[in-house]
């Protein structure tokens, strides 16, 4: 992963299994030194 974000502002979308404990994505990222943020959303009912 490390390889495809690059030097740039990237979004990164991956399954809520693989985000939190010890050895999960967030964990990961923040112990390289990435800077994370959140990005709030909500979804709309279709019509």
């Amino acid at each position: 992963m490390e390889k495809l974000i690059g030097k740039k502002s990237t979004m990164v979308a991956v399954g809520a299994g693989h985000l939190g404990g010890a050895k999960g994505l967030i964990a990961l990222l923040k112990a390289k030194g990435y800077q994370l943020k959140n990005i709030p959303f909500s979804f709309v009912k279709a019509k």
